[in-house]
């Protein structure tokens, strides 16, 4: 049984343990991290509802686990080789809370029923083999408490911790009715062994939680690095976990950024937690721009050039450089390659005022290559421009939709560093913002009542079932782009943050 016990606990841990880390409130002392999160217990407690039941389904129904368990005492001698989880249900309470006055949360998973299969032997009044022994667990309880403990750095941390579990009635049912027999004989001492059993399943979980505070006490700068979509992300915490006293919320501060050796872009700027703001937004999320700046730098060589092919931005290229239609006809069709060499500065910026700008007018060189098709060629490169391009836009995405809007473009110290046209003067600052900015203007016709991401997926329709309110915009805090979201078991009740939708 402490098999079986040890199995569903796990269940509880991946649904909850690494979510509940907790600190007094502090100020920051060492650098706050990339990534910023505060989470509400209340909405945790939420979905718990939902997840807990779907994720022990696929970790524990129709698996087997080796376990290679023994355990004795002078009156008797348990071994389990394996066990076979057939079903695991119930789950009639699930608690995530935090314990009033206190910093610490609670975990409360009872009303679970659990059928099982072992593979084993008991030893005491007779020897009685286990093979393909069935056992029904009824309506166990699993309770754990957990509080958070920061080091006097302010980076480092531990989990105390304390559980215990308990259950309403074990059945055992033996293949033949003589092993039958021999159980319901030892039966006393089955039942001692598994009371025995108890308080080793909070030695189990004691481990675990050693285990954590090791790695955490120990860890360097890059401990815990993860592969995502190709990259891998420094999830190392640069900050303690805080809360407070009497509150509902979990802060929780990574240092984010994209390990990989093109990313030249650290977080040492990065000085202070990002507040969380008081709405009705019960998730807040923050993504710092040294953080996409990172994800631009290692994936530059897929995101660039970006090419534009559009019919009045060719139309306008021809009317402007007449050099164009000389050489290559009325009919030529004109496209843009844009790079840019992101070198020491930052091709994003998040700026509460001016919202997302891209590129910048002194330190982020950007290239434009203008590529021509004809009857005869194609996309071939006519001239080519460095300059220092910049862009104020609002990309605000409210309830799934995003509303891109460019709200200024600027194009400074423009030169040809490639001319295969001959190209004549030109005031290449003023006519490169003239063009850009009808460009924009038709960008901003287009996508004027927002763009759906649903269009992409239908499934991200889905979501607006459970997510609510959820909004990602620049405007809220300088240097973030920041993310909110309520669950729909929140009832949120404010209209939403419209005003961002500029």
């Amino acid at each position: 049984m402490l098999a079986v016990l040890k199995f569903l606990t796990l269940t509880a841990i991946a649904s909850a343990v690494e979510l509940t880390n907790l600190t007094p409130i502090q100020e920051a002392e060492l650098n706050a991290g990339a990534l910023s999160a505060y989470i509400n217990t209340t909405s945790i407690n939420n979905m718990m509802q939902t997840f807990v039941p779907i994720l022990s389904y696929y970790m524990l129904n129709n698996h087997t686990f080796v376990t290679n368990i023994t355990e004795s005492s002078i009156l008797y001698k348990l071994t389990l080789d394996s066990v076979h989880i057939n079903t695991v249900s119930g789950f009639k309470t699930k608690k995530f809370f935090m314990v009033p006055g206190t910093d610490k949360v609670q975990v409360v998973l009872s009303g679970i029923d659990a059928s099982v299969l072992l593979d084993g032997s008991f030893s005491a009044l007779h020897f009685i083999p286990m093979d393909a022994t069935a056992v029904n667990v009824t309506n166990m309880t699993i309770e754990f408490e957990l509080e958070q403990v920061p080091a006097s750095d302010n980076v480092h941390w531990k989990l105390v911790d304390s559980s215990k579990f308990h259950f309403d009635h074990v059945s055992i049912k033996m293949k033949n009715s003589f092993l039958q027999k021999l159980v319901d004989i030892s039966r006393k001492l089955i039942d001692m062994a598994i009371n025995d059993m108890m308080p080793k399943l909070s030695k189990f979980i004691d481990t675990k939680i050693q285990a954590l505070n090791a790695a955490v006490a120990g860890e360097g700068p890059m401990t815990f690095v993860f592969p995502v979509m190709g990259a891998n992300v420094n999830m190392t915490m640069a900050h303690a976990p805080v809360t407070g006293v009497n509150s509902d919320l979990i802060g929780l501060f990574f240092d984010g950024m994209i390990i990989g050796d093109k990313v030249k872009t650290t977080t040492a700027d990065i000085t202070s937690l990002p507040p969380r703001q008081n709405h009705s937004l019960s998730e807040q999320i923050y993504i710092h721009e040294d953080m996409v700046n990172s994800i631009l730098q290692q994936f530059e060589p897929s995101v660039f050039p970006i090419e534009i092919k559009q019919k009045s931005l060719s139309d306008e290229m021809k009317q402007v450089f007449h050099e164009i239609p000389t050489v290559y006809g009325n009919d030529a069709v004109v496209g843009i390659k844009l790079s840019m060499d992101l070198g020491d500065g930052k091709a994003v910026n998040f700026d509460k005022d001016h919202g997302v700008i891209f590129g910048s007018k002194s330190n982020v060189t950007t290239t434009l290559e203008l590529t021509v098709s004809n009857a005869t060629v194609m996309n071939e490169t006519a001239v080519v421009f460095e300059l220092n391009l910049e862009a104020h836009a609002n990309l605000t995405l409210f309830d799934f939709i995003v509303y891109p809007n460019i709200k200024e473009i600027f194009a400074e110290n423009t030169v040809v560093v490639k001319d295969n046209i001959g190209m004549y003067a030109h005031n290449y600052n003023i006519l490169f913002t003239s063009i850009l900015k009808n460009f924009a203007n038709d960008i901003n016709i287009q996508y004027a009542k927002g763009y759906p991401l649903a269009n992409l997926n239908p499934t991200i329709g889905f979501l607006g079932g459970l997510i609510k309110q959820f909004t990602v915009t620049p405007y809220v805090l300088g240097n973030y782009l920041y993310a909110g979201f309520s669950m729909q078991a929140d009832l949120p009740t404010a209209t939403g943050p419209v005003e961002f939708i500029q």
